[in-house]
């Protein structure tokens, strides 16, 4: 499936620092010459890159590009959700660590506490949402790629 593809793509980025550092330069209103062609492909399932990218075009008075970002943003927040249930036994399947955050948003909630958590499954990370629910996410792949690089980051120093 297309998330697989992205865990093993050599761009991948779990921890989506190019969208985060948008995401900063958003808020301070300092996107001016940003190119999103400059991303990586992998973004498009990224709900974060396409609210940014909304984001930009409502400030450059784009209505169509608005449209099209947050429909492609509520598509990736649709098949997040489609991957599981949301509890331990079937987590959500996430692709970037701002995955869950965006989920826990677009269910109306906001997090009051976050925790990685070990299980016969492997690695999950368990938000609870003001509201005392827990939303359990997959975080195995991001983890096992994270670990990967840093292993070969050290290999080559």
């Amino acid at each position: 499936d297309a998330q697989q593809a992205i865990f093993a793509a050599d761009g991948y980025d779990p921890s989506a620092r190019q969208v985060v550092a948008l995401e900063s330069r958003v808020v301070a209103k300092q996107f001016k010459g940003h190119n999103f062609d400059s991303f990586p492909s992998e973004f498009q399932l990224c709900p974060r890159w396409h609210y940014l990218r909304a984001r930009i075009a409502e400030h450059e008075l784009d209505s169509a590009g608005v449209r099209l970002a947050v429909q492609h943003m509520q598509l990736c927040l649709r098949a997040i959700a489609e991957t599981g249930d949301g509890d331990k036994l079937s987590p959500y399947r996430i692709t970037f660590l701002t995955d869950a955050d965006d989920l826990v948003r677009a269910f109306g909630e906001s997090v009051r506490f976050q925790q990685l958590v070990g299980t016969s499954q492997g690695y999950r990370d368990v938000v609870t949402a003001h509201s005392g629910v827990d939303f359990w996410f997959d975080v195995e792949s991001l983890l096992e790629r994270t670990s990967q690089e840093a292993a070969l980051a050290r290999t080559v120093r």
